[in-house]
């Protein structure tokens, strides 16, 4: 009888076992390619976007500014908090993207120096603010350039033009390359 007893346990806990693995393993084949199905669709975004910015039709629209271009920085007016405001502003835009841009001096190390300069011999209201994005400007950080875009365009009042994304490399060149060479 124990023989008997023992043989139940042991094919009642391998049914039992053999159910649970079974429920174990469809729950594990249904969460997987719905989180492969969830990372492919991202991917796919992604690119799509990528392929977005790569069109000829949307860089010609991102390189293409009207208004004032100029490679140095006009004579700055001490006292002129909006002309800082203004400048820093049309320095971003060869690294952002937006659907419209008015206007653009070129970020060079010269043009950061010179404008930094500049804020630190000013007691403008918004220094900290300016010194914040010179000082990332100055050391090659333009990682938040889109950032600092819209808070420029901003305190500027702008209601058409605000930057969604930044430049690819490809494209900041050729930006560069129309307006400034």
């Amino acid at each position: 009888m124990d023989f008997k007893k023992f043989t139940m346990v042991f094919i009642s806990v391998a049914v039992i076992s053999l159910v649970c693995g079974l429920i174990a393993l469809s729950v594990i084949g249904v969460s997987v390619p719905a989180e492969e199905n969830h990372l492919r669709k991202k991917q796919e975004a992604e690119t799509e976007k990528e392929t977005k910015k790569q069109t000829d039709e949307f860089v010609e629209k991102q390189i293409n500014i009207e208004g004032d271009i100029r490679e140095t920085l006009p004579t700055l007016n001490d006292g002129n908090e909006p002309q800082v405001t203004d400048l820093m502003h049309k320095m971003t835009h060869q690294k952002v993207v937006s659907d419209e841009k008015w206007g653009a001096i070129e970020m060079t190390p010269e043009n950061i120096a010179k404008l930094k300069q500049h804020v630190l011999a000013n007691n403008f209201k918004s220094k900290e603010f300016f010194l914040e994005i010179l000082n990332r400007w100055e050391t090659g950080n333009f990682d938040k350039a889109d950032k600092d875009h819209n808070a420029l365009w901003e305190a500027q009042g702008g209601t058409v033009g605000i930057a969604y994304d930044l430049m690819t490399e490809k494209q900041e060149k050729q930006f560069i390359e129309r307006n400034f060479r």
